[in-house]
């Protein structure tokens, strides 16, 4: 009797140690869930800005070109972009390809874009300087079927931190010279490393050597 008292017990054991077992399981180990930060899914294409994307940008930044003090002969730039005379600014990380920080007219697909505007200034005439506020956005295209219905045809992102180059373009002009309908495409350009979001304002005075080199 004392024997099967035992074989009884010892079965109940067991079966407790089954219970506790399947009941005291909560998920995972923290070891096993995935705690990376939320990737960028709208575009395939990774570049040093789609490594994670906030919810909002990181920062922003403030561009500025200036001719050098008492310039003689008109420096022109575009103050506003158009895929006919793109604006006087480049942005991309160091070492990668510029990015687009002008935000598209339309992101539908077909574009209801109108005519691509231009406004066009002298450098020599603007004391403070041609200035461009950047958000820390910039857009990537999206695949679109021309046959099929509108789409989004553009995906936003968040500018990632770290060294960034910027491109100040300008067009050197004749003593005396009328201001343009439009810019080179193939103007010159000089450039400035920064950091971002450290560097709130990069700013550029033109340098006179190369001035002088681009002058028609």
């Amino acid at each position: 009797m004392v024997d099967q008292s035992r074989r009884w017990g010892a079965w109940l054991f067991a079966l407790s140690l089954v219970f506790v077992s399947v009941g005291c399981d909560d998920g995972p180990d923290a070891g096993d869930v995935d705690q990376s930060p939320l990737a960028d899914s709208t575009s395939s294409d990774a570049t040093a800005s789609d490594s994670a994307t906030p919810s909002a940008p990181l920062g922003s930044v403030t561009f500025v070109m200036k001719a050098p003090e008492g310039w003689p002969e008109p420096v022109f730039v575009n103050e506003i972009h158009s895929p006919m005379t793109p604006l006087w600014l480049r942005l991309a990380p160091v070492d990668q390809d510029a990015i687009d920080f002008t935000e598209p007219c339309d992101l539908q697909c077909p574009s209801l874009c109108g005519a691509p505007a231009i406004d066009i200034s002298d450098l020599t005439q603007r004391p403070e300087g041609a200035l461009y506020a950047w958000d820390g956005r910039y857009w990537t295209a999206l695949d679109f079927d021309p046959a099929g219905e509108p789409a989004i045809c553009y995906a936003q992102h968040n500018a990632a931190a770290g060294r960034w180059r910027a491109e100040f373009c300008f067009q050197p002009g004749a003593s005396g010279a009328a201001t343009p309908d439009r810019l080179d495409n193939d103007r010159p350009c000089q450039s400035v490393d920064f950091d971002f979001p450290d560097d709130d304002r990069v700013e550029l005075v033109l340098d006179e050597a190369r001035l002088r080199d681009a002058a028609p």
